[in-house]
Parts: structure tokens; C-alpha cells; sequence
């Protein structure tokens, strides 16, 4: 209880005390109202200077009355000279009016009112939001708000929205924007040229309802269920990498497109009560999604091309692997280092090894040592370029440890910079013609060893009768070099008497009448005898 005490004196003619008179009143409400009123104007101070506006009390006729104001907030000339100032006196004549004719709306009307201005201060544009709010009588309340970062940010907002849509616009790729139902709310135009239909049967459509005829990758009819859209919203994740076919009626085509849809959700504001259960279930799509999904980007890309070629490429291999697998040469791949990647079972047979024991060598392992030059200056000439491939014979040691004659087209691959990544070679074996060969030479060498060293006079004749080969004891024999022998016909150095005789039985043996034939004739010396 608070009281205010009242005393006063009683005197005597004398003027000496005789008593005092006191009176109580009860203050204690009246108390509680002026600190709660002190509270209250304290509490209002403080929001005043809490605020980043600048606010005011005017009167009707434009006067200040009263004027708060941060130390931030940048204004026109010195606040603490406005006191008995009119609007007029502090702000240019057009925005002078302006807030003028907000005060007379404001009090008029018993409504706030708001617009925006922008006042150049302290060499810069500066942006700001106006509220007048009737106060009483011819008074009103004038706040105002710095929004220049806000309009900044707006207009920053504005340009790069802009920027995005004439990215959407012209990027290769469909784009189309939906709902949570699956809704069509926006698309470029892209999207409705691959999809081969008008924009009007865009509008507002069920994504998986558009008339459309959709093919799986294997080409058998996409099922509704199955929509890429669809089993986004359902599952709350994204969807990728999805071919589908569509029908283009006009070209009289399917136009095959690469499908990925991203479901976008509703943010979830994290606090620090937020279950981690639930930050769980908003990544993954949980049934129990507290986020639903607030928007589907569909993107899509043609790849029609790339199946088409993706398609040959698939013929193109089996094609390949066919040849590779039956063609009756050996057939090998090698990298840069030398080292088999590959093989076909021919070359496999030929060597004596499997393909998993092959990758582990490399072709010099498998080379005869008196090969390895001959096919290192070769291999120099393809590093070069000089040759895009070259021929030659080689030498493969068997597993069993013999070597095996074959013949090597050894072709180089190249990458577009035109550095070399692999060799693959083509081995035929000779090994039969090569043994042959040696055989042959081996005849050879004994036959002309019989010719040359024979003690009788031996020739080879061409069917003309020219002499092609004589051997010494003939050209002793008939005085001739062998110079002189090969320049002249067997008739040339026969006797005139014998050569009707000659001719004819020569002419029964190369009609096959005959296999050999003897007869006894006359040779004419060089010397004439």
C-alpha cells in the first residue's frame, strides 16, 4: 500500500505548536499507473529506436510535431533543425506533395496509406517505402523504410528469372514444368517440338494423359503405370535416364528421347527439434513424407540419332565379333605397351595358349628373337605415319616351345588426335608354305648342283627351242660360252640332216605324247665340225 500523507500545524496566538493534523490518502493505484505508464513509454522508446525506419508526427498543414529517427538511416539535411519545420521546408516540391496528399487521404479517410519514392541522399539513389497512418485530430504518424537492398534484389531477382526463362528457352532440351498431380503449368518450346503436338494440348494437361504414342527402349507399348512423372510422385525421388519413344504423326516417325524428372518439395524448416527421422523421410521419398512434392521438372533429349547409331554400332559389332570369331586367320589386339588385350580362338589354337594366358604376355614373348628388328623398324615407319599399316613375315613360338611360320597385317588405331591406342593384327599361318618353300629351295639347290656338276652336257629349252640354262660340260661341248649358248635356239646348233627329226619328236612330247625321249643326233661346233 502506498499513501501520500497531507500535515498541517495548529498554533496558538503566540504562535507555539499545540498539534499537528495528518490525512492518508491511498496512491497506490495512481502509483501503478505511472510506472506502468513509464514502462510503456520506455517499451516504445525502445521499439521506436529499434526501428531501421524513420518515423515522424505530423500535422495536417505538413508541420513536425515530433521526429525518431537511427543513426543509419540516411535523410535530407539536419532532423534536430525540424522541429517547427513544414514538409515543404525538408523534402523536394514533387515528393513534398506527394507525402502531402497521403496525409490528407490518411486522415480523411481514417485509412493507412503507402507508396514508395526515391530521394537522392548523400550522392546516391536511395529507395524508399512510405506509410502514413492517422493518428487523431489532424495528426498523423509518418514511417519510413530504407527497401533499397530490397528493390536491389528484386530487380537482380527479375533479370536473373529473365535470364533463366531465355535459358529454358534455348537450350536443346525439352522442358516442361508440373504440379504434384502431374499437372502441365509451363514448358519451352523445345519440349512441344519433340513431342510432336500443339502447346494448346499442353495447357493445364495431365502429363501421362497428353495423346500420345509411347514405346519402351525395347519398342514394346510404355504402360501408363510405368510414366517416369508418375513414379516420381509416387516414390518422392527422382527419375533418370529413362528412353522412351514417341509417335511424330506429321513426320510419320518415332522420335526417341531420353526422360529425367526431378521432384522439387515444399522447404522444411529445421529446428532444433526437428526429428532426424524426418529430415530422413524428406530426402528419401518416405511414405510418410511430412514434405510432399510441391513441383515435377521434366527434362528431355532427343536422342534419336545417337539410337540410330547406337543401333548400327550394335550390328557393326556383331558383325565384328562374327568375323572375328569364324574368319579362319588368327586375329590379336594389342595396347601401346605391346601387351595382348584380345584374341579370337583361331590365333589362340595357332600359339597353343588361352586368351586369359595371353593377356598376361606381351607380343615380344611370343616373337622369334631374329624377328623382333626386322618388325621394330616396321613398327617405327607406322609410328611416323608414313604407313598406315605394313606386311611382314614373323616367327610365333608355340607353347610347346617350336615356332610356327605366319604371315602379319598389322594394322594401327588411332585416336582423333591421331595418337595410336591399339594394334590389331591379322596372322595367317604359312607355316605348310613355308616348309614347302624351304623344301622347293632345298630341290632347287640339289637340282642346280646336279646340272652344274654333271659330266655330260645338260640344257633346259623353251617350247621355241631357246636355250635357257646350259651347263658347263655343254658349252665345252659345243665351243660355246654360256653367254653365247643362251642367245641361240637347239636348231641353231644342229645338224641340218637332224633337225626335221628334233623338231617333230619335240613338238610329240610337248602334245604329251611323250614323257622323255632319246634319240641320236648331230651337234654343229662352234668351230663347224
Amino acid at each position: 500500500l502506498e499513501c501520500r500523507w497531507y500535515n498541517s500545524a495548529l498554533l496558538d496566538r503566540d504562535g507555539q505548536l499545540i498539534s499537528v493534523f495528518s490525512m492518508g490518502v491511498d496512491v497506490t493505484e495512481q502509483r501503478q499507473t505511472e510506472r506502468a505508464l513509464q514502462a510503456s513509454e520506455a517499451k516504445a522508446q525502445a521499439i521506436i529506436q529499434a526501428l531501421p525506419d524513420l518515423l515522424m508526427q505530423i500535422r495536417r498543414d505538413g508541420l513536425y510535431l515530433d521526429f525518431w529517427s537511427t543513426e543509419t538511416f540516411k535523410v535530407l539535411g539536419i532532423p534536430a533543425t525540424w522541429s517547427r519545420l513544414y514538409l515543404q521546408d525538408t523534402l523536394p516540391p514533387d515528393l513534398a506533395d506527394q507525402r502531402m496528399a497521403a496525409i490528407q487521404t490518411a486522415l480523411h479517410q481514417g485509412e493507412m496509406q503507402q507508396y514508395e519514392q526515391e530521394l537522392y541522399v548523400d550522392g546516391g539513389w536511395q529507395t524508399e517505402e512510405v506509410r502514413v497512418v492517422p493518428l487523431h485530430g489532424d495528426e498523423a504518424i509518418v514511417l519510413v523504410r530504407d527497401i533499397s537492398d530490397r528493390k536491389r534484389a528484386e530487380a537482380e531477382l527479375k533479370a536473373t528469372t529473365a535470364r533463366l526463362a531465355n535459358l529454358i528457352d534455348s537450350v536443346a532440351c525439352g522442358i516442361m514444368v508440373c504440379d504434384a498431380a502431374g499437372q502441365i503449368l509451363s514448358w519451352n518450346p523445345v519440349a512441344v517440338a519433340l513431342l510432336g503436338c500443339q502447346a494448346t494440348d499442353l495447357n493445364q494437361a495431365i502429363v501421362w494423359k497428353l495423346p500420345l504414342q509411347l514405346l519402351r527402349e525395347d519398342e514394346t507399348p510404355f504402360p501408363l503405370h510405368a510414366h517416369p512423372v508418375q513414379q516420381a510422385i509416387a516414390r518422392g525421388e527422382p527419375i533418370q535416364d529413362v528412353v522412351i519413344g514417341v509417335y511424330h504423326p506429321q513426320a510419320e516417325q518415332w522420335r526417341w528421347l531420353l526422360v529425367n524428372v526431378q521432384p522439387q518439395f515444399d522447404q522444411l524448416p529445421l529446428t532444433p527439434v526437428t526429428p532426424l527421422a524426418t529430415i530422413h523421410a524428406t530426402h528419401t521419398g518416405d511414405a510418410t513424407h511430412p514434405n510432399p512434392v510441391a513441383n515435377i521438372i521434366v527434362s528431355f533429349t532427343d536422342i534419336t540419332a545417337l539410337k540410330a547409331t547406337t543401333q548400327s554400332l550394335r550390328v557393326s559389332e556383331a558383325r565384328f565379333r562374327a568375323i572375328f570369331n569364324q574368319v579362319a586367320a588368327g586375329i590379336n589386339q594389342t595396347d601401346t605397351t605391346g601387351r595382348f588385350v584380345n584374341a579370337n580362338q583361331t590365333f589362340c589354337e595357332l600359339v597353343g595358349y588361352a586368351l586369359s594366358e595371353l593377356q598376361t604376355l606381351t607380343y615380344r614373348d611370343l616373337t622369334h628373337p631374329d624377328d623382333l628388328k626386322s618388325h621394330a623398324v616396321a613398327y617405327a615407319e607406322l609410328m611416323r605415319g608414313k604407313t598406315r599399316s605394313f606386311l611382314h613375315e614373323k616367327r610365333y613360338r608355340h607353347k610347346a616351345g617350336h615356332y610356327i611360320w605366319t604371315q602379319v597385317s598389322l594394322t594401327a588405331l588411332r585416336d582423333r588426335y591421331g595418337q595410336i591406342t591399339a594394334d590389331v593384327a591379322v596372322v595367317v599361318n604359312i607355316n605348310d608354305l613355308r616348309q614347302t618353300q624351304l623344301a622347293l629351295q632345298d630341290s632347287e639347290r640339289r637340282f642346280r648342283q646336279a646340272f652344274e656338276d654333271a659330266a655330260v652336257g645338260m640344257a633346259l629349252v623353251s617350247p621355241a627351242g631357246q636355250f635357257l640354262r646350259v651347263n658347263q660340260a655343254l658349252c665345252q661341248f659345243l665351243g660355246y660360252t654360256e653367254t653365247e649358248l643362251l642367245d641361240l635356239t637347239f636348231a641353231e646348233v644342229t645338224h641340218p640332216d637332224d633337225i626335221e627329226k628334233s623338231l617333230q619328236i619335240t613338238a610329240q612330247t610337248l602334245a604329251g605324247e611323250y614323257s622323255t625321249y632319246q634319240i641320236e643326233k648331230r651337234y654343229l661346233h662352234k668351230r663347224g665340225h
